[in-house]
């Protein structure tokens, strides 16, 4: 009995401790220009590769303003595929971004698409960068320039008569959110502690009917 519940109670320490999967939520702010540049949200990563140090986002939302030329605003809608490529103007294309988060701080001094440039070793955001849709017909690339060095910026409207704004350095800090168990996680814990007070349970009653016969 001594040996069973000493096993069950490992079990329900193992079951407690074990890593939930949790939703990698990070929240952020763009600031510049004098407050001429502000927006803020959240915005979700992965690591399909498991290498810790080049996350991939995989979903935005939040809102962005700017009152430096001409003044817009809007929610964020989405995230512009990684290998999405359109022209903003005439003769402007964005294009290679590839919507990488480094979290350690650890950008390559080339991004994985050449044509993205060659800035120097370290920061979060690769020159790359992270490109997003704002409702109304506008997208926003931030990039950044290297560690320790300032983020820059450029936005637009979508369409081939659409202008491109001139880059424009800013403040772009990014916290992580507090993990929250998916509800997956919290499913099977229950489970699992729910099987072992039925089993403590039935154990419990079957000594107590052999000690009283």
């Amino acid at each position: 009995m001594k040996k069973l519940s000493s096993s069950l109670l490992a079990l329900a320490v193992a079951l407690a401790i074990s890593p939930a999967a949790f939703a990698n939520t990070w929240s952020f702010t763009i600031s510049g220009d004098n407050n001429k540049i502000i927006g803020s949200g959240t915005f979700t990563i992965s690591d399909p590769s498991g290498a810790l140090d080049a996350w991939e986002i995989t979903g935005i939302t939040g809102t962005f303003s700017t009152t430096r030329g001409p003044s817009w605003s809007g929610a964020i809608t989405a995230l512009a595929p990684s290998d999405y490529n359109y022209v903003t103007g005439d003769s402007n294309t964005i294009s290679y971004f590839d919507n990488v988060y480094f979290p350690n701080g650890t950008a390559p001094s080339i991004a994985e698409s050449p044509e993205c440039g060659n800035t120097p070793d370290g920061g979060t955001l690769d020159s790359c960068g992270l490109l997003f849709y704002v409702a109304g017909g506008y997208y926003v690339n931030i990039w950044g320039t290297g560690a320790g060095q300032p983020f820059m910026l450029t936005d637009g409207t979508i369409s081939p008569v659409g202008y491109q704004a001139s880059n424009q350095v800013i403040t772009f800090n990014v916290t992580e959110l507090t993990p929250i168990p998916e509800p997956s996680s919290l499913l099977l814990l229950g489970t699992g502690l729910l099987g072992l007070a039925v089993v403590l349970f039935r154990k419990v009653r079957l000594s107590g009917l052999v000690l009283h016969s």
